[in-house]
């Protein structure tokens, strides 16, 4: 009988999955889906995904976050853009940052009398 192949597998693996906690799992999982197909994957996916709300909901303005939510939104459906960070509106955080007011938006929602729908990539 012939000798088994040698393995990239790391010695969890090999000594059972029992071994193997779910964190390491969970890693290698992310390691081998971390392709770029997978990234442009879901970009296109995300994208195609707002395309179909602004055409569901026309009188809703659409408005991008500028830090990661421009790329999923449609140029002609763009209604404003906005700048929003992801401490913005922790709990626990108390900061207020001046240069990111975003007034525009009430501006926005009051001209369309509708609240706009803000884009937003949060993976």
């Amino acid at each position: 009988m012939a000798a088994a192949a040698p393995t990239s597998e790391a010695p969890e693996v090999a000594s059972g999955p029992a071994t193997l906690s779910i964190y390491k799992a969970a890693r290698r999982i992310k390691r081998r889906e971390s392709t770029l197909y997978n990234a442009l994957r879901s970009v296109a996916d995300d994208a195609a995904f707002v395309a179909e709300i602004a055409a569901l909901w026309p009188a809703l303005p659409l408005v991008a976050n500028l830090r990661c939510g421009l790329w999923y939104t449609p140029p002609r459906a763009l209604a404003a853009t906005c700048y929003f960070k992801s401490t913005d509106g922790h709990a626990g955080n108390w900061s207020f940052s001046t240069a990111r007011l975003n007034l525009h938006l009430a501006l926005l929602a009051g001209l369309f009398l509708v609240p706009p729908v803000i884009v937003q990539c949060l993976g």
